[in-house]
């Protein structure tokens, strides 16, 4: 995982606030902000997927 120690331009707070909000990804951002709207999309989908795990595991130890 890359980390940069600058703010945010404009279109990355804007990737950023679309990738939590599940919007879509705006072609007219840059690069970067693409990068920022992919990172957080795939962080956010990999912790659903473990969550939608952990609740199938709970429902076999349940039923």
């Amino acid at each position: 995982m890359q980390q940069h120690n600058r703010p945010l331009t404009y279109d990355e707070k804007k990737a950023a606030e679309a990738a939590f909000q599940g919007l879509p990804c705006d072609p007219k951002w840059s690069q970067a902000a693409h990068s920022v709207y992919a990172g957080i999309s795939s962080a956010m989908m990999n912790k659903r997927h473990q969550v939608f795990e952990e609740e199938q595991e709970l429902l076999a130890t349940v039923a």
